[in-house]
């Protein structure tokens, strides 16, 4: 166990026996680990030091966890994750103890502040592996390769098109009314965005996307005739340009989204074999669909979510949190009650590593929780591990899921 995630389980433990929670077995730890060595004693003394337990039992038992939980959760640096068990809501509660010690006493600013002591004696983390970056790759129709990763304030010249790249790392087409453009072709153009990777990019018609890791996207240079149409694999956000007399249609392998100006998200790896499209925005209508042609459709309103298994010839409507599933294009992760299987695949196409499961039922386990997804991985799995009985080891860039 590395020394941040100590820091994070020790003042855990502190919570807990402040609140009287603590069992036998935590309580042996925790005195086990204070005489392992002097620099587990000078912590664990700082941590009290900041607790100054006398003065503030009074102010503490005045505390309304789930109130100052639902007050601080979406300021909390870190992020907290906890498991979903039978015992959620005592889990809930610990979290949220452990929260409101850490918060009103000060005790991530003592790990932080001790962390870096300890980093100066010789201390050091394991080796962090760090969050993608904003990086694609554009194909033109001729087969023309541009690596945007390695571009800024750059126009790019097709005969029958133009793209600017700005500094922030955004593509933008140019707008031209159909008038003007019914003498050019209209040529088909792809962006990729490799694992560690995100992307924006403007169409030429205002829409503006988000490509999540490991996505491609064919447009067209222009938009002509009585429908916009893209092509997607892997995931998008996109938030569409209204324009009622030409509908705007994203095609997958197994499910077509047509609308006239909203915000929506997708999901479809063709490895998951499941393609998810959630609607924050408007309203859109959802074509499931085979070899054989479309199968059902249905119209999604906000907050809905169209959940397809690949192989079925039915859809499950959900309604969800769909800010939620938007989370990843402003930089974070957020999930609800969801698999760890799901969590690993979407980290695995972040930190663009690989994946091996020691045991498959782990794949089962659910959580809740946050985390920015700038964060380096360690961070992430250190949250992740604790009281959920699993463990993670890297090796190289394999990252190794297994049971404590």
């Amino acid at each position: 166990m590395d020394r941040t995630k100590q820091y994070i389980r020790i003042s855990a433990l502190l919570a807990k026996r402040q609140s009287n929670a603590i069992t036998k077995n935590e309580e042996q730890y925790l005195k086990a680990w204070v005489k392992e060595e002097e620099s587990n004693k000078s912590a664990h003394d700082s941590f009290l030091s900041d607790f100054n337990l006398e003065k503030k039992q009074q102010a503490y038992d005045q505390i309304d966890a789930d109130r100052v939980w639902e007050r601080i959760k979406d300021e909390l640096p870190t992020g907290l994750f906890y498991v979903q068990t039978k015992n959620i809501e005592l889990w809930k509660h610990v979290s949220r103890i452990a929260v409101v010690v850490l918060i009103t006493f000060g005790i991530g600013l003592s790990i932080y502040m001790l962390d870096k002591r300890l980093s100066s004696q010789g201390y050091r983390l394991a080796e962090q592996l760090e969050p993608g970056t904003e990086k694609a790759i554009l194909v033109m129709e001729d087969g023309a390769m541009h690596d945007l990763e390695l571009m800024t304030d750059t126009t790019l010249t097709q005969k029958n098109g133009l793209a600017v790249l700005n500094s922030s790392k955004k593509l933008s087409y140019d707008f031209k009314p159909e008038h003007q453009i019914k003498e050019e072709k209209m040529e088909w153009h792809k962006l990729i965005v490799p694992r560690g990777g995100m992307y924006q990019l403007k169409l030429a018609d205002g829409t503006n996307v988000w490509l999540n890791a490991d996505s491609e996207l064919e447009f067209t240079n222009y938009f002509t005739g009585d429908v916009r149409k893209v092509k997607l694999k892997g995931e998008a956000y996109f938030e569409v340009s209204k324009d009622y007399t030409k509908p705007f249609v994203v095609e997958t392998q197994a499910m077509d989204v047509r609308v006239y100006g909203t915000q929506f998200n997708i999901k479809a790896y063709d490895e998951e074999k499941i393609t998810e499209t959630t609607l924050l925005e408007g309203s859109v209508k959802v074509f499931l669909k085979n070899a054989g042609g479309v199968l059902d459709e249905q119209m999604l309103k906000p907050d809905m979510q169209m959940h397809f298994a690949h192989g079925q010839t039915k859809g499950d409507i959900k309604t969800v949190k769909s800010g939620n599933y938007a989370a990843w294009k402003d930089g974070m992760f957020r999930f609800n009650n969801e698999e760890l299987g799901s969590i690993i695949s979407q980290l695995s196409r972040w930190y663009s590593i690989d994946v091996f499961y020691q045991e498959q039922d782990i794949k089962e386990i659910r959580f809740t929780g946050e985390m920015k997804r700038f964060e380096n991985l360690n961070t992430i799995l250190n949250l992740l591990e604790i009281g959920s009985g699993i463990e993670f080891q890297i090796d190289d860039r394999t990252l190794v899921v297994s049971k404590k």
